[in-house]
């Protein structure tokens, strides 16, 4: 998980997680949206 945060983190993104006791883990990442500097 450590290198999927640095990976995500080096990237712009966030890597959140949620547990709850006895139904496991939801893990949520987030990148932001690339944007073309240049137009098509």
């Amino acid at each position: 998980m450590a290198i999927c945060q640095k990976i995500v983190e080096r990237h712009g993104g966030y890597i959140t997680a949620q547990s709850s006791p006895g139904n496991g883990a939801t893990f949520i990442i987030s990148l932001p949206e690339k944007s073309d500097s240049e137009p098509h």
